[in-house]
């Protein structure tokens, strides 16, 4: 009987440790997930401001371009930059920086030398 009875209160506090140890894992892992959901959108919103601040950077530059390629706003420098910073070949760039330097010296040549540089960055 007593070894029944010790059998009993064994299997009992057995069963209350496996009770507990469940609900401790439980809760830990809804604490996990929890932590993870956060994690997830504060990376989300750091992606979210990162592509906007790329996006207004962009859209930045292609104005600021587009306004030194206007031939009423004409500046040789801030031209002969663009073809610099841009990734064409040496020889283009030649060709496009004197045209550049040409347009400086003669107004009439400044829409010509513009629209070729235009042409020759895609735009």
């Amino acid at each position: 009987t007593e070894a029944a009875t010790a059998a009993t209160e064994a299997a009992g506090a057995a069963t209350e440790a496996a009770t507990d140890a469940a609900t401790a894992a439980g809760e830990a892992a809804g604490e996990a997930a929890t932590a993870a959901g956060e994690a997830a959108s504060e990376v989300a919103t750091v992606a979210t401001e990162a592509a906007t601040a790329a996006t207004d950077a962009a859209s930045e530059a292609v104005s600021d371009t587009a306004a030194a390629l206007d031939p009423a706003s004409f500046d040789a420098a801030r031209i002969t930059g663009l073809i610099d910073a841009s990734t064409l070949d040496d020889a283009t760039k030649a060709t496009l920086k004197a045209a550049v330097d040409g347009a400086a010296k003669n107004p009439a040549l400044v829409d010509a030398a513009v629209k070729q540089v235009k042409a020759a960055l895609g735009m």
